[in-house]
């Protein structure tokens, strides 16, 4: 009875610290920011400020309804023979428009990538802390199944932090992908050999 105890001891162990170190980085470190908050147009304002569902359901009849108006007025347009002003030519509006998207699209991938970075300083902090404690109680402690679990939790945050695949899980998908149709060749290139 005392190993199955001791078993289910270091799982929850691992389980619970674990997600308690990710829950403290999205808590006090994650960075909620962008350097685009100041650029912020007011619905997206609206969306950040919104306190409940209702809030988001107002602000998305009011502007419903002034997509109707655009269509209504650009459809009067239409119908009245005026014509129709494109923007083709470099500096204008859609071009500004192109630009301002790939920007903004730039500054996004640059934050996102500072993220990244930041999550994996802290999650390798966490982990040399939890290695460092558990090879002290290993070293010094009577029971040594809390110093064991520590250093497999250590072992498993700088794991988790330096892995994307862990985290994103179109990758593991592309690498099964590469790996099935590795496999399917192989079948069809021993199919061949009569």
């Amino acid at each position: 009875m005392k190993p199955l105890r001791v078993t289910l001891f270091v799982i929850a162990f691992l389980i619970l610290s674990s997600q308690t170190f990710r829950h403290a980085y999205v808590r006090w470190i994650e960075v909620r920011t962008s350097a685009l908050d100041k650029y912020k147009t007011d619905a997206e304002k609206r969306i950040s400020n919104a306190k409940s569902l209702q809030d988001l359901l107002s602000a998305y009849e009011t502007a419903q309804r002034d997509v109707e108006k655009e269509r209504a007025n650009k459809a009067n347009a239409g119908a009245a023979g005026q014509e129709r002003v494109t923007a083709s030519q470099p500096g204008d509006e859609t071009t500004a428009a192109d630009r301002k998207l790939r920007l903004r699209l730039a500054i996004e991938e640059w934050e996102g990538q500072t993220k990244e970075i930041r999550e994996l300083h802290m999650f390798w902090i966490a982990g040399l802390v939890s290695l460092a404690t558990g090879l002290l109680l290993f070293r010094f402690a009577a029971d040594r199944w809390v110093a064991i679990s520590l250093v497999i939790l250590a072992y498993s945050e700088m794991i988790w932090a330096t892995c994307p695949g862990f985290r994103v899980f179109s990758l593991i998908s592309w690498v099964l992908l590469m790996f099935t149709h590795r496999w399917l060749q192989m079948l069809e290139k021993r199919r061949d050999i009569p």
